[in-house]
C-alpha cells in the first residue's frame, strides 16, 4: 500500500501548511480535519490568510521557535482573540557527524533533552478545545516530531507517519534554495543539504529508537509525564467517533 501526505494549504507565501487529519489510523477510524494543522513560519502568512485559518476553525498557535529565530513575530501573538503559546525548542545539530547522521542526532537530542517542553506542549494540545496550528521555521523538524506523536498516539501507522514526515522536503522546496543561496552569499560555505531535506529513513530510524527504548512512541509520552487522560484527549480531539 502506498502511502499519501496531506498537501499544503494554498498560501501565497507561508509554507507547509497542512492539515493532520484525514488520515485514517489502523482500526479504519479517520482523524477530524479543523482540529490540528502543522506549518511553518507563520510571520509570512497575510492578513486575509490568517482570516482564512481563522475561518478554518484555528484559534491557537503553539511557536517552537527559539528566540534567535523570531525576526518576525507570529501574528497569533498581539491578536485580540487568539491564542498564543510560545515553547521553544533549540536542538543540537552535531555537523560533524556521519552523512545521513545529522538529522537523526538532531531528533534524538530533542526527544532526550527537551521533554519537558514536549510535554508542555502536548498538554496544551490535549486540553484546548479550539484548533490549533503548531509549528517551527520549516515545519519539518521540531514540527515533524510532534506530528509523529500525535499520530502514533491516534494508532496510525508507521509508513503513515513517515510519509507525513518526508511531505516537507518537497514541500520546502522553494524555501530550501532560497535559504542557501541567503547562507552562501553571508559566507557560510559547504552547508549540508541534508539539513533541509526530510529523508523518510531519518524518521523510520527516530521511530526505530523509540520502539527500542521505550517500547514506542506513546510510551515515550507517558515517560516524558504525558498522563494516560491527556493521551485518551489528544484521540478524543482528533479520532471520529
Amino acid at each position: 500500500m502506498t502511502y499519501t501526505a496531506n498537501a499544503p494549504m494554498d498560501f501565497k507565501i507561508a509554507n507547509n501548511i497542512r492539515e493532520l487529519g484525514g488520515y485514517v489510523n489502523k482500526d479504519g477510524v479517520p482523524l477530524k480535519k479543523h482540529r490540528l494543522l502543522r506549518g511553518g513560519d507563520l510571520s509570512l502568512l497575510t492578513d486575509n490568510e490568517l482570516s482564512c485559518l481563522e475561518d478554518y476553525g484555528i484559534r491557537a498557535s503553539i511557536d517552537l521557535r527559539s528566540s534567535m529565530e523570531k525576526k518576525s513575530t507570529d501574528p497569533f501573538y498581539d491578536h485580540n482573540y487568539l491564542v498564543y503559546y510560545a515553547i521553544p525548542i533549540e536542538g543540537s545539530v552535531d555537523l560533524k557527524c556521519k552523512p545521513k547522521d545529522l538529522l537523526y542526532t538532531l531528533y534524538i537530542d530533542i526527544l532526550e533533552n527537551h521533554q519537558d517542553a514536549l510535554r508542555r506542549e502536548l498538554r496544551i494540545i490535549s486540553g484546548e478545545d479550539d484548533g490549533i496550528i503548531f509549528h517551527c521555521s520549516a515545519g519539518k523538524d521540531r514540527t515533524g516530531l510532534t506530528a509523529m506523536l500525535i499520530l502514533a498516539a491516534c494508532d496510525v501507522c508507521e509508513e503513515q507517519i513517515i510519509a507525513d514526515y518526508a511531505a516537507s522536503g518537497e514541500n520546502n522546496k522553494e524555501v530550501t534554495a532560497k535559504q542557501l543561496k541567503q547562507l552562501e552569499e553571508s559566507g557560510l560555505k559547504h552547508i549540508p543539504v541534508e539539513i533541509f531535506e526530510s529523508d523518510p529513513n531519518t524518521m523510520r530510524r527516530t521511530l526505530d529508537y523509540l520502539d527500542e527504548r521505550y517500547d514506542g512512541p506513546v510510551n515515550y509520552m507517558r515517560a516524558i509525564g504525558v498522563t494516560d487522560e491527556e493521551i485518551e484527549n489528544i484521540r478524543k480531539k482528533m479520532l471520529e467517533e
